[in-house]
C-alpha cells in the first residue's frame, strides 16, 4: 500500500501530510475537480489497448476497446458493430 501512495506521490496525485495522512496532490485535486481528465486518462489506455495488434484489428473490423467508450463528442451514442444489422 505505502508504495502505491508514494507512486501515487511522485505524479502530484497525493502529498504526504504527515506519517499516516494523504492528501490530495495538485494533480490529483485537478483531477477530482474536472472529471474530463480522467475519462482522457481512461481513454488513452483504452486507445494503447487496441494498438497492441493495428494491423489485425484494421484487417478483420473488429469492435475496439475504444469504440465501446462512451459517447462521442456531440453526446450520441457510439455506436455498437456488434449489435449492426444488415439492410
Amino acid at each position: 500500500m505505502v508504495n502505491a501512495l508514494r507512486a501515487a506521490s511522485s505524479l502530484e496525485l497525493l502529498e504526504q501530510v504527515d506519517r499516516d495522512y494523504w492528501a490530495l496532490g495538485r494533480l490529483g485535486a485537478a483531477m477530482a475537480a474536472f472529471p474530463g481528465i480522467a475519462a482522457m486518462v481512461e481513454h488513452h489506455a483504452l486507445l494503447y489497448r487496441d494498438l497492441v495488434d493495428p494491423v489485425h484489428a484494421l484487417k478483420e473490423r473488429r469492435s475496439t476497446e475504444l469504440s465501446q467508450f462512451g459517447p462521442t463528442p456531440k453526446g450520441k451514442p457510439v455506436p455498437n458493430p456488434r449489435r449492426a444489422t444488415a439492410h
